[in-house]
């Protein structure tokens, strides 16, 4: 398949299930404006934010995408997970020029 496919199955198939509010992912809430503003890793986030018992499976995961190039695609999901974590509101402006016009 496809990997822009893939992504986009990812990214809509939650929107969908929720009727378009997808739901947060718990305690990443605390770490999305750190992703979205670039202070955190969003794949260290998700992985920090994964239930106890999943987290060895995600860094091991994580380390099998990096090897087989789909590094992006994990890293773009973590992303996603962070943005649907915040209200609209709280999501920060990451456009400078938006920014200065706010």
């Amino acid at each position: 398949m496809n990997p822009d496919q893939i992504m986009f199955i990812m990214t809509m198939a939650p929107i969908r299930a929720c009727e378009g509010d997808p739901a947060h992912h718990p305690g990443m809430e605390q770490l999305a404006e750190a992703v979205l503003s670039g202070r955190m890793d969003p794949v260290q986030a998700m992985i920090a934010t994964a239930p106890p018992f999943s987290q060895q499976q995600l860094v091991a995961a994580v380390q099998m995408m990096r090897m087989i190039g789909m590094y992006q695609l994990i890293h773009l999901t973590a992303v996603i997970q962070a943005a649907s974590s915040l209200p609209r509101e709280r999501i920060p402006v990451l456009i400078p020029e938006v920014r200065q016009a706010g």
